[in-house]
């Protein structure tokens, strides 16, 4: 089924159009109800190009389409706990149990670790960046760097060649701060104003 909306209207320009699910959306079949210039309730937030021309000639577009969204982890135990035969507890010191949903599992991926590797190296590198973020703000710090390993990927190396940017500022890839794609070696660093 179809999820009720908890916003819909138009964004800070004229020509988005904002839709956000009341929940996070995990049912497959997904309908897009794009509102012409000709429906009652559009008024100056319908749909239109750069040059204002509406989009659709102004008619409503619906698109229903499916997401495959594949199996969907429940739950995580890391160095689970069992029953010996003798009726004490044992923990697995080495072993991780993934729970997953009843979706359609790609078992491939689901037993590589080198697919859990990247998330955990990925998913630590941004906390550890964000905990470096707040850690400048809280100290006063105005300016953040990069610094990168000696062999960067082009987003790594566009991203250091800016130079120190103001603690508030986006790098050029749009992140605050690493990781800035999966498996990013860079670490955020403090750095003074830059020499004008």
């Amino acid at each position: 089924g179809i999820q009720p909306q908890r916003h819909r209207g138009a964004g800070a320009e004229r020509r988005q159009q904002i839709i956000v699910g009341a929940r996070p959306a995990v049912v497959a079949a997904m309908v897009f109800w794009l509102v012409g210039n000709q429906h009652m309730s559009a008024g100056p937030d319908a749909l239109v190009n750069l040059r204002g021309i509406p989009f659709h000639e102004g008619e409503d577009l619906t698109i229903s389409f499916e997401l495959d969204l594949g199996a969907e982890v429940i739950a995580v135990v890391p160095q689970p706990m069992s029953r010996d035969a003798s009726g004490g507890l044992v923990q697995a010191r080495n072993t991780i149990e993934v729970y997953f949903n009843n979706d359609r599992l790609d078992t491939d991926s689901a037993q590589d670790a080198g697919f859990y590797q990247l998330i955990a190296t990925t998913e630590m590198n941004n906390a550890m960046s964000e905990s470096s973020l707040q850690q400048f703000i809280a100290r006063g710090r105005q300016f953040k760097t990069t610094v990168v390993a000696a062999d960067p990927c082009p987003i790594c190396s566009a991203n250091h060649a800016q130079g120190p940017i103001r603690l508030n500022n986006s790098f050029q890839s749009g992140h605050q701060h690493p990781a800035f794609h999966p498996r990013c070696r860079c670490a955020l660093v403090p750095a003074r104003a830059p020499v004008v």
